[in-house]
């Protein structure tokens, strides 16, 4: 095919003969030669650069042209008979002309416009495709100026990266290249923001709604790889307004919320309702090709080679995020991490910090700066590892063998594809390795003492096992292990029906409701329609033939028939709250409910001022606000069984509030009313309080509460509506532990009741099975007296062996996002443990691959060759 410089070339000299054809005199040879060079030189590139068909069109006519040149005696020709040769002439060049304007053997030209070099790797395999096909396109690349920002959006600095493209990609200067004159077929960029990003910008001329104007299709293909869905924040670009196409990974994205989102789970949109179907190129991610491209054509540092020699290497990734949000934790984990590599000579750590950490320390946590350059200068001096600072992140990928890090990393998703075990390690209370006790030691979430206080039947969550433990011996036995890897699906709560000595679990992640009769050992396991991929339930209401399961995000209440099984949906008097709970979470109901038997209860909103009257025959209800709107709830408790007055007990503010049901009237304690120097953690991420919390007894006249992120214990006078300290008389302070393990648990682990509790609620029970952070052991507290006895709630040294599921067994689905991975789970999945997985060898590359090819098509390393033949298709 021909040039497109070569067709206009053609095409100027053709236009320049019809003005020679107005003056030229024929008689004269020298003329006649000038005439006789062009129209040689034209036959020359035409068979050049045409086809054998399209050729003999041109050759023919500037044949027929040449003939009647030469072939004319235009010294012998009157005035009339010269006047029409030369407009025979001038109809055979204008013929001509025609066919080279509109000549559709013309090579494509087509631009690229990287600005920044370490983004290059979304382009590269299009234009590598592109490039390849000499025959039918010029393909440039043409890497433009980008600026830094101020925060009043004026220049800070201004850069061209063209010098950091690999050496085997020829660019040209950005000043070099005249846009509107070349008007490119097509042009490629992959910076979606315009002049709406508050960080950087390139160069103006080159904004979306300017390019569109000298190109034919303009084609933007994301910096990024991402999961199954599309980012939210990802949703209005000015690109979408001015593009023609987009390449994305697969059909039909939906969309992941952002934090604080709006959007609610169940109801995600899809990319196409923000950006027109007809516009998406479902065709891959050239970053996967990357991948495929670097692992054929290594360039690997010499002196990596040299440290690697043969061992396997496994890629660390550190992000900003997670350093600000983690802090000292964040470092204490690195800085195990590089112990665990240290003591290893048969594999290599490859540490690829954010290249961004360092400035953002400085500026928003400048107490974690000193700490961070330590540790990085002794991975360097202590030769721990590969230190990576170089621009080019795929090359690092397609030398390692493994990933290590952080979920929320776009790199994970390059890892996935490639068919390389990931390994999320976010799990900020492990420092060190565990000693055999804490891996003996058992975090217990709900559990239910029985009448004659010999046994606990409990949830263990880490394990996500049903257990009893037996308060004599210790001993704790199995029931339901309900699976412990990544799409095992676990349950929130349960509670035990002591006429039938059934057990019910409400669904967190599960997608069923489970029954177990521990007399005959059997489970029963009922479906729901549309299950949430976490949270579903969280509370459990029990009526005399209905069983009401409380949504923590699930839309519905579910009202479970004890006799036939039959599951009844209860919307409505859900979504009247939906509303007013915040997006993120949207955490509903759950816990925080008092029943009034036999058939009346009282159920508060997590988020919101509202308590709802629930009969719990009938399924009616009522819900009105009490008192502050800027109030939530965590628990409700009856002052004394039948006064109608009821306390509720904030989760993240400070408002208690007590409320009279006879009048309406509604009290307020506020954080003046707390007893001297209360504090509560805070969230990094939000300055706010986190869960003030944990467990609520009432008892002689008393409220206790014990705190989950509050620094002590304190007890409500319910006579003298006053809040005071309490000295529980345990032999260790709130905020201490043990040791480093259970250090980032919240000061209580589990508050157990006597079965009759949830029956009885008239009764003060005294007494309680309360599982203390300190180390996990499970203490028979009186609250008559203060007084407590001690069960160590441990694991035997078998248990701690078989329990935990070998970490090959435990890849699979992690979220709507990762469908094959497996992470840090405490004691049961540790960092050791995946460095000797990836020492072994023996990881299923093909089948993580095969789950991954459900998010992206063409991830075999074919997505630019696809693009190119899409593009050059459409373009005709």
């Amino acid at each position: 095919m021909m040039d497109r410089a070569v067709q206009k070339e053609l095409i100027e000299n053709f236009a320049s003969l019809l003005q020679i054809f107005q003056q030229i005199d024929w008689r004269d040879k020298e003329q006649t030669n000038i005439v006789m060079e062009i129209l040689r030189d034209v036959d020359d590139k035409c068979q050049i650069g045409l086809s054998s068909i399209r050729y003999e069109q041109y050759h023919d006519m500037l044949q027929t042209l040449k003939q009647t040149i030469t072939d004319t005696d235009w010294s012998a020709l009157g005035r009339a008979e010269t006047d029409e040769c030369r407009g025979l002439c001038r109809e055979i060049v204008d013929y001509v002309l025609q066919l080279l304007r509109g000549e559709k053997e013309i090579k494509k030209e087509i631009v690229f416009l990287p600005y920044k070099a370490s983004m290059w790797d979304s382009l590269e395999s299009v234009w590598r495709a592109l490039a390849e096909d000499k025959e039918h396109c010029n393909a440039h690349v043409v890497p433009i100026p980008y600026c830094d920002l101020n925060q009043d959006r004026t220049v800070k600095e201004w850069h061209c990266e063209r010098d950091l493209f690999p050496k085997d990609i020829p660019t040209l200067d950005w000043q070099t290249v005249n846009l509107e004159s070349m008007h490119p077929d097509v042009i490629f960029v992959h910076n979606p923001y315009d002049n709406y990003n508050s960080a950087t910008s390139v160069d103006s001329a080159y904004y979306s709604f300017n390019l569109k104007k000298y190109t034919d299709l303009l084609v933007y293909v994301p910096y990024f790889v991402v999961g199954r869905r599309w980012p939210e924040l990802q949703t209005n670009l000015s690109v979408y307004n001015h593009m023609d196409y987009m390449v994305v990974q697969q059909d039909d994205m939906q969309i992941a919320p952002m934090r604080f989102s709006e959007i609610k789970e169940g109801e995600e949109p899809y990319l196409y309702d923000f950006v027109p179907k007809e516009k998406i190129l479902a065709l891959g991610s050239p970053k996967i090709d990357r991948i495929f491209y670097c692992e054929k054509h290594h360039q690997i540092p010499a002196e990596w080679l040299d440290y690697i020699g043969g061992r396997k290497v496994i890629f660390y990734n550190t992000s900003i995020s997670g350093i600000l949000q983690q802090g000292d934790r964040f470092l204490k984990k690195m800085s195990y991490i590089f112990d665990v590599f240290s003591r290893r000579k048969d594999v290599v750590i490859l540490w690829r910090p954010h290249p961004l950490i360092e400035s953002c320390l400085n500026s928003i946590r400048s107490d974690l700066l000193d700490s961070y350059l330590a540790l990085k200068q002794r991975f360097k001096d202590e030769a721990i590892g590969i230190f990576d600072d170089t621009p080019d992140i795929d090359m690092a990928m397609a030398i390692s063998d493994a990933y290590l890090g952080e979920s929320s990393s776009s790199v994970v998703s390059l890892f996935g594809y490639a068919g390389k075990p990931i390994f999320f390690a976010e799990d900020y209370t492990l420092w060190q390795e565990p000693t055999l006790e804490e891996r003996a030691s058992l975090q217990i979430g709900t559990h239910i003492v029985d009448n004659d206080i010999k046994h606990s039947y409990f949830l263990a969550p880490h394990y996500n096992r049903f257990c009893r433990m037996d308060w004599e011996s210790g001993e704790i036995t199995t029931l339901i292990d309900f699976g412990n890897t990544p799409d095992s699906k676990n349950y929130a709560t349960f509670i035990m029906d002591e006429e039938n000595y059934k057990s019910y679990f409400a669904p967190g992640s599960a997608k069923t409701i489970c029954i177990f009769d521990e007399t005959t050992g059997e489970r029963q396991d009922i479906p729901y329609d549309n299950p949430l991929e976490s949270g579903n339930f969280c509370g459990i209401l029990k009526g005399e033939r209905y069983l009401y399961f409380l949504p923590y995000r699930y839309s519905a209440i579910l009202r479970l028939d004890k006799q036939s099984g039959e599951l009844k949906y209860l919307r409505e008097c859900v979504e009247e709250i939906l509303p007013m709970v915040t997006a993120e979470h949207m955490e509903l109901m759950g816990p925080a409910c008092w029943i009034n038997y036999p058939n009346q209860a009282y159920v508060a909103s997590f988020q919101t001022n509202r308590v709802m009257n629930f009969d719990l025959v009938t399924g009616e209800y009522s819900w009105q606000a009490v008192g502050p709107e800027d109030t939530d709830c965590c628990a409700i408790v009856e002052e004394k069984y039948g006064s109608g007055i009821f306390l509720l007990f904030p989760r993240l503010t400070t408002k208690i509030r007590r409320w009279n049901t006879h009048t309406g009237e509604c009290e307020v304690l506020d954080i003046e009313d707390y007893p001297e120097n209360y504090q509560c953690q805070t969230d990094w991420w939000n300055g706010k309080d986190q869960y003030k919390f944990s467990g609520i007894v009432r008892v002689d006249g008393y409220i206790y509460l014990l705190p989950c992120y509050g620094s002590m214990a304190m007890r409500l006078n319910m006579v003298e509506k006053k809040l005071e300290k309490v000295d529980m008389g345990l032999p260790f302070a709130w905020e201490e532990r043990k040791s480093y393990y259970f250090l980032q648990q919240s000061h209580l682990t589990s508050v157990g009741c006597l079965w009759s509790l949830y029956y009885q609620p008239w009764n003060d029970t005294a007494v309680r099975g309360i599982q203390f952070a300190y180390d996990n052991r499970l203490y028979w507290y009186d609250f008559h007296t203060l007084t407590y006895r001690e069960v160590p709630c441990r694991l035997t040294e078998k248990q701690t062996k078989l329990w935990p599921t070998p970490i090959e067994q435990t890849f699979g689905r992690m979220g709507k996002d990762i469908p094959y991975a497996t992470g840090e789970q405490r004691t049961l999945r540790s960092i050791s443990q995946f460095v000797d997985y990836v020492a072994n060898g023996t990881h299923d590359r093909e089948k993580q691959r095969e789950a991954w090819s459900e998010l992206a098509q063409n991830c075999d390393g074919t997505c630019g060759e696809k693009v190119k033949e899409e593009i050059l298709r459409r373009l005709g």
